[in-house]
């Protein structure tokens, strides 16, 4: 060839190569990361309202607040996928209140494990306590 195509540089495919392959390392550590918060916002929310949950519906339909706590985390734990390794979870709770506790671990590219560590606890209601109560302050401080 007479035009010269063939006498360029090499440089620009090496550098683009190099760029490349580097941008899908970046892409792969933020998708692995972005993961993982997702898997810890999820799990800080189904905590909230299980203990949301126990603390209002428990002592409403009569039952232990614990119980409902439980019931409702699994149920929510059913509809979450995928599960991060190693999931301990445990409700429990008092007459005065409520708690989930949740570990687990994010796998990033099949090795290592970003952990996360949670526990959501709730004082149970008792609207009809409180109104009573409010009502002889009320009724007292006239």
């Amino acid at each position: 060839m007479k035009d010269g195509k063939w006498k360029r540089s090499g440089a620009l495919t090496v550098e683009a190569s190099v760029l490349f392959g580097t941008l899908c390392i970046v892409a792969g550590i933020l998708i692995s990361l972005t993961l993982h918060v997702y898997q810890r916002a999820w799990y800080t929310a189904a905590a909230c309202e299980s203990v949301l949950t126990g603390s209002g519906k428990g002592v409403l339909k009569e039952t232990d607040g614990a119980a409902m706590t439980r019931e409702k985390w699994e149920l929510l734990r059913e509809s979450f996928y995928p599960e991060p390794d190693g999931l301990s979870v445990q409700t429990g709770g008092d007459e005065d209140k409520v708690r989930v506790q949740i570990q687990g671990n994010t796998v990033f590219w099949g090795t290592a494990d970003v952990s996360f560590s949670l526990e959501k606890e709730m004082k149970i209601l008792r609207p009809v306590t409180f109104v009573r109560k409010a009502a002889a302050w009320k009724d007292g401080g006239d």
